[in-house]
């Protein structure tokens, strides 16, 4: 039961965040369903836990596919183009990075990632470029971070949006 309220969850946030962005000036709108989510994430998720993470970045990429499926610009779909071999070095680069730095590297390795992301996304075939700025990235972390815990986690909504507010601006 947790993990369907979970996903239902998610779907929630991903349309307040889809049905809340606008690109190239239009406004978008997600039309995915809890039930779609589900189902395009059971086997690719029971492969992961059977593979112990290592299936991970082609996990990211199918859901990021159909979640990028899912979005309408005026009519045009998001189609994402990434691919889990492509994403593999990075994922696992970055993650043996951030471990080992108990978390310091976090925000090169986020940069990477929206990098990446950005980078494979296109809409009706004009593609878009992220422009990675790890240090603005990790003054806008650190400073989320820190108020989310002086406010006993009350900030979070306020520290996602700020997130949020900060990836947009390095897209282009």
């Amino acid at each position: 039961g947790i993990f369907f309220v979970a996903i239902a969850g998610m779907n929630k946030l991903l349309k307040y965040y889809w049905d809340n962005i606008t690109i190239e000036g239009k406004r978008c709108a997600y039309h995915g369903t809890a039930g779609g989510l589900i189902s395009t994430m059971i086997v690719p998720l029971l492969i992961t836990m059977c593979t112990m993470g290592i299936y991970t970045p082609w996990y990211i990429c199918k859901m990021k596919s159909w979640i990028y499926s899912q979005v309408d610009v005026s009519g045009e779909r998001l189609t994402y183009s990434g691919d889990g071999g492509s994403l593999l070095g990075i994922w696992l680069l970055g993650s043996i990075l951030t471990s080992l730095t108990f978390g310091i590297y976090f925000p090169w390795y986020h940069n990477n990632l929206l990098e990446y992301e950005w980078n494979n996304t296109s809409i009706s075939g004009r593609g878009f470029r992220f422009q990675k700025d790890p240090g603005g990235f990790f003054g806008m972390w650190l400073l989320n971070t820190l108020l989310m815990i002086c406010t006993c986690f009350i900030y979070t909504p306020w520290a996602i949006s700020n997130q949020w507010d900060w990836e947009a601006k390095h897209i282009g």
